[in-house]
């Protein structure tokens, strides 16, 4: 079949490579004039070196994937031609559009909204920036742009934030290195106003947060309006998130409503929807994932399996199953990073590269659970059980509940409900047959140990075995 993927961004190169695994004709559509989306347009090059996007764009085009490239759909094509033009299309075009609160004197010269300010610092099209940098904002796009208006020649960058310094949405090693070549935070404040000085913003007016989320769990933050503060500043960036662009759908008859975040067709025959124009900004890693999901939900539609496409194996090493000693303490290796002075006029990558035995070190980490596919049956963890002795039964506690005996090699072979789980068990110490057990507080315990018996018939096709002294739970 013939895909239509409005959106070369991770998603929709995600999407494309998966779709070309399974056989289908796949065309990218994007208004950039490269693949890459907002990896090329937005995410800094001290981040994301552009030579690296451009290996991977390179191995997907070889896969026979088109791209028409500086195609806008909703204004040069509508969407509805699209679906009408090909057997399926994916909306993969992300959530481009910077975000806007309602600020006095949010549109003076000196402020700049986040995503279109990181744009225009990657297209060269961002003036020098002189004195402190006010960001209002708490995730990664916020963070970039801190750290991008340092580079800009900004004296200071300063990230205001509504939530507090331990609830930052922003990546921990992000805003480490933010903090390492001096971005400041302060935390736990919004913004009341842009404040002015010869017709230019100058600082802003902030407002204490007492709460970002609200009782019901949605984002509604709460402010002490008697306690304010300013601070002053040059330049004010409002990197408070980003939005779908609405034209995307125009046209489109009986518009496409969005679907849930795990299911990729919308109210449209035909139209999918993946990546962060479904569920919300988030990592590249997600939207890479929703791009393959989408793309197997899509293949489903079109009649095929939806399985995902075998992948070549790369082989390995004997595998061992066992235990090894200080494995979870084995700290992560650190990537090198050039020197925080050096960083702050810096606009290549701040990473290097692992040496081949940090290399080697970190890939020791790995848990092997690969390893589960090669097992004929995957074993279930080992029940922690305890010893049948007046210590063990000591710890047990005097209310409702289930309670299952075990004989020495750890075979289960009674379950019984009681009101009180510490005299039961006292009553079953010096049983020659039971060795072990194990509790389950729950007032509905007759319920409990009805639904235990159950899962036990159902799995092993007779009832617990029992002992001949406790005929009488059964």
């Amino acid at each position: 079949k013939h895909v239509a993927i409005v959106g070369a961004g991770p998603a929709g190169l995600a999407a494309a490579v998966e779709l070309r695994r399974l056989g289908h004709a796949v065309t990218l559509f994007d208004e950039q004039d490269r693949p890459g989306g907002m990896l090329r347009s937005a995410v800094p090059t001290f981040r994301l070196p552009r030579d690296v996007i451009d290996a991977d764009v390179v191995r997907v085009l070889a896969m026979g994937v088109a791209f028409r490239p500086s195609v806008r759909i909703g204004r040069d094509i509508p969407v509805g031609e699209l679906v009408g033009t090909h057997d399926a299309v994916l909306l993969a075009v992300g959530a481009q559009k910077p975000r806007c609160i309602a600020l006095e004197n949010a549109e003076l010269p000196g402020v700049f909204l986040g995503l279109d300010f990181l744009k225009d610092s990657i297209a060269g099209g961002a003036a020098p920036l002189a004195g402190r940098a006010l960001v209002v904002g708490g995730g990664s796009v916020a963070v970039d742009c801190a750290m991008t208006a340092v580079r800009l020649g900004a004296s200071e960058a300063v990230l205001v934030s509504l939530e507090s310094r331990e609830a930052l949405p922003a990546h921990a090693a992000d805003l480490a290195r933010a903090l390492e070549e001096g971005v400041t935070l302060k935390p736990s404040w919004g913004p009341a106003r842009v404040m002015e000085a010869d017709g230019r913003a100058a600082g802003l007016e902030l407002v204490r947060c007492t709460s970002v989320i609200g009782a019901s769990g949605a984002f509604a933050p709460a402010f002490d309006t008697s306690t304010r503060e300013t601070i002053e500043g040059q330049t004010v960036i409002l990197a408070i998130g980003q939005d779908v662009e609405e034209d995307v759908l125009a046209g489109l008859e009986g518009r496409a409503a969005m679907p849930g975040r795990r299911a990729f067709a919308t109210g449209v025959d035909g139209l999918f929807a993946c990546g962060d124009a479904l569920r919300g900004t988030s990592t590249v890693a997600e939207a890479i994932r929703s791009g393959r999901e989408a793309a197997l939900a899509l293949d489903r539609s079109l009649g095929g399996t939806g399985d995902e496409a075998p992948r070549s194996a790369l082989g390995r090493g004997a595998a061992r199953i066992g235990r090894v000693e200080g494995f979870a303490a084995r700290p992560r290796v650190a990537i090198p990073l050039v020197p925080a002075p050096q960083r702050r006029g810096h606009w290549e990558e701040i990473g290097g590269d692992l040496s081949r035995a940090e290399a080697m070190s970190e890939a020791a980490r790995c848990l092997q659970c690969d390893l589960r596919l090669d097992l004929a049956t995957a074993p279930a963890p080992r029940r922690a059980l305890q010893a049948l002795t007046p210590d063990g039964v000591d710890t047990v506690p005097a209310a409702a509940g289930v309670y299952r005996l075990y004989d020495a090699s750890r075979c289960l072979f009674a379950i019984a409900g009681t009101p009180d789980l510490r005299n039961a068990l006292l009553e079953r110490l010096g049983s020659e047959k039971a060795a072990f057990f194990d509790i389950e507080p729950n007032e509905m315990y007759t319920a409990r140990e009805s639904e235990l018996i159950q899962q036990y018939l159902a799995e092993h096709g007779e009832m617990p075995p029992g002992e001949d002294d406790l005929d009488d739970l059964f």
